[in-house]
């Protein structure tokens, strides 16, 4: 059974690990593996994200009920929000694979983001078989990722300090380009169940990256207790 990552409240709950130059990507991808309480929440839900003000770079999220698709999987590139055209209509509390992609030059003068899911069938990424989420979104011109020098950050806005993140997050992956290699890999799995955010319960994740939980409501808790927890509720 596996372990994940819960009770995230985005301003002082979260999850962290320096910057490094390994998360200057030119294209990103990002993959996660979650199981969250509302798939069309009130407020982003901010998978992955190396933002600050100034020195934006890049963030993975599902966009909130204020935005144009509800639910709907969205990037940023430093300067502009790609989204999905279509919400993938996932059942709350069921675990899913999710994945954001964006080709910052497609070879045609322009910039294209694609979304996938897929049901929970493997703890691999590699064996997913994913699914698109509606049509592919284009820019109308090439686009870049900035570097930055912020922390890379799971459930967490780190210029509003939002994001909180109802549910359970298992695995939340970077990787280095376009279906390249991983540069960062956050796996519940590398912590112990009851690691909570003291700022010192750390992990090292396969990529050599050290996560930290952050704020006191986030903790690691496993399947195997078979429990679901709600946002701040044991």
């Amino acid at each position: 059974m596996a372990n994940y990552a819960t009770s995230i409240t985005g301003t002082a709950s979260y999850i962290d690990t320096p910057d490094h130059v390994d998360f200057d990507v030119t294209d990103l991808e990002v993959q996660a593996l979650v199981a969250f309480t509302d798939y069309t929440p009130a407020n982003d839900h901010w998978v992955l994200e190396k933002i600050q003000s100034g020195t934006d770079a890049f963030y993975a999220r599902i966009s909130d009920t204020g935005q144009t698709t509800p639910g709907a999987l969205a990037i940023f590139d430093t300067t502009n929000t790609f989204e999905a055209d279509a919400d993938p209509g996932l059942t709350n509390t069921v675990k899913y694979w999710l994945r954001w992609v964006l080709d910052v030059d497609n070879g045609a003068a322009d910039a294209d983001a694609d979304f996938y899911w897929s049901p929970h069938t493997t703890d691999d990424r590699t064996a997913v078989s994913w699914t698109q989420l509606g049509s592919t979104i284009s820019l109308g011109s090439t686009t870049s990722l900035g570097t930055g020098n912020s922390v890379l950050s799971i459930g967490r806005n780190n210029v509003s300090g939002h994001g909180a993140l109802g549910g359970n997050i298992y695995q939340v992956i970077l990787l280095d380009g376009i279906g390249g290699s991983e540069v960062a890999h956050f796996n519940a799995g590398d912590f112990s169940v009851g690691d909570n955010g003291t700022d010192t319960d750390t992990a090292v994740d396969v990529t050599g990256k050290t996560w930290t939980l952050r704020g006191a409501p986030t903790v690691i808790e496993s399947d195997a207790r078979n429990r679901f927890l709600l946002l701040g509720v044991p």
